[in-house]
């Protein structure tokens, strides 16, 4: 994973945004640079299978799995702590939001506001996104703030199918179905499928869905880590 290429990268106190059960804040954890690592997730049984994979891990004294929404803790004490610590590092990992209202892209705009305010002069974020999102978004959200530099993808999967299972294909397929609903909003165009025989050129959400899911294959996608740091003001 991106984590564990950039191993040498983590260290003193990091949160993980949207944390599941653990994973990235674990790995990040298991670095002997870093002191501490917040795991900040809206579910209570992710929480609660966080601290036991902690603990399974010998890592409870490097990890705080915290109950939040967002960035914002429940636990007032826990709140005032967050809130008023600087981080070294930030991961994420976040899911597509609410493909009715929004690109699927939110999320992710929420974790980069939220890191240029809590992240230390010259702190890392890292964060996934799947490449049908393309460079534009990235770029957008530079622009809107321009403490925050992309130092470009630290790491990234080859074409693989964007579903492996009946679970996933579920989930991934209404997703894809989002993103051209979205498009058909008029909102920005997605960059999916490579077009055969040339993978510089992508189809469009609309003609992945058109040209290879109605065909019943799997679209191929690449699932991406980017990294970014907080410029010194």
């Amino acid at each position: 994973t991106a984590v564990r290429k950039l191993k040498g990268s983590w260290n003193g106190v990091g949160l993980d945004w949207g944390t599941g059960i653990g994973i990235l804040a674990l790995a990040c954890a298991q670095s002997s640079a870093v002191k501490l690592v917040y795991g900040l997730d809206i579910e209570k049984e992710n929480i609660d299978c966080a601290n036991l994979c902690a603990t399974h891990n010998g890592l409870n004294d490097k990890t705080r799995f915290v109950l939040a929404d967002s960035y914002t803790a429940v636990d007032p004490d826990e709140r005032e702590i967050i809130d008023n610590t600087r981080f070294d590092f930030i991961v994420a990992n976040p899911p597509a939001s609410d493909l009715s209202k929004t690109d699927g892209f939110e999320f992710r705009r929420v974790v980069m506001r939220g890191a240029v305010q809590r992240l230390k002069p010259g702190g890392i974020l890292l964060i996934q996104a799947l490449s049908y999102y393309g460079i534009h978004r990235i770029e957008e959200m530079c622009r809107e703030l321009p403490a925050l530099c992309h130092e470009g993808i630290a790491a990234t999967s080859e074409w693989v199918p964007l579903w492996t299972s009946e679970e996933s294909k579920k989930l991934l397929r209404n997703q894809l179905k989002g993103y051209a609903n979205e498009e058909a909003r008029g909102g920005s165009r997605y960059f999916c499928h490579p077009v055969e025989g040339n993978n510089s050129e992508l189809l469009t959400a609309t003609e992945t869905m058109e040209t290879v899911v109605e065909n019943g294959q799997v679209p191929l996608a690449m699932w991406q880590c980017h990294k970014f740091t907080v410029r010194a003001k």
